[in-house]
């Protein structure tokens, strides 16, 4: 998306990579030493929030101090007592599991100092760039009761890996993967007559815009 302001136009991109296992975000702007913010990663199951560097990192476990405060769906999770544990409205299926997420931010010009609370800080950058990594512990392995190694190791081997990539080259082993699946159905309708008034087609291209869409959507 784009918008502009203080005569500034302003840039932010946004995808998910499957090759590189990480969500890229690039913040940018048509005039040098225009991106000024904080960024921040906060964790929802309160784990252990911590600043290295330019990396910011949430580790955790969804043990049994976990309640669900209502007996929605979308209800929140919080810790509790064991007394509002066992008035929860349901039960908190975590199971132990480990996880773990990393956010790594990389500035291109200006500076980066960090906040508090997962908060980095930064002033007067050209760009920059957002790195997300994450995992948990879970395995798909009854034997193993479901459990394999605490995701640190990988989390830390993934992000660093994409951080060593430009933003460019990130983009372009996304759209390369994705395509390679989205571009095996082609669905061709053909053309309106041009030779049709607007007035006269509206209905048939908007008919046929739709049709031609369903299929991107079903996939």
């Amino acid at each position: 998306m784009t918008y502009k302001s203080g005569g500034v136009t302003y840039r932010r991109e946004y995808f998910a990579s499957h090759p590189d296992q990480v969500i890229v975000v690039r913040l940018s702007a048509d005039k040098p030493a225009s991106i000024t913010g904080s960024i921040q990663l906060t964790d929802r199951h309160h784990g252990k929030v911590a600043i290295e560097g330019n990396t910011v990192s949430s580790q955790g476990k969804l043990d049994d101090r976990f309640y669900f405060t209502s007996a929605t769906i979308s209800s929140d999770i919080a810790i509790g007592t064991p007394e509002q544990i066992a008035k929860s409205p349901r039960s908190f299926a975590g199971n132990n599991m480990k996880y773990e997420s990393q956010m790594r931010v990389i500035a291109d010009g200006g500076t980066l100092t960090a906040g508090a609370e997962g908060e980095l800080k930064v002033a007067n950058a050209n760009s920059v760039v957002i790195l997300l990594a994450a995992g948990t512990d879970y395995l798909a392995d009854f034997s193993k009761h479901w459990r394999g190694d605490d995701p640190h190791a990988k989390v830390t081997q993934q992000i660093d890996a994409a951080a060593k990539r430009s933003y460019d080259e990130l983009l372009s082993r996304h759209l390369a993967d994705y395509q390679t699946l989205f571009n095996r159905l082609q669905l061709d309708l053909g053309k309106t007559d041009p030779r049709k008034t607007r007035c006269r087609c509206t209905n048939e291209s908007r008919t046929t815009g739709r049709i031609r869409t369903i299929p991107n959507w079903s996939r």
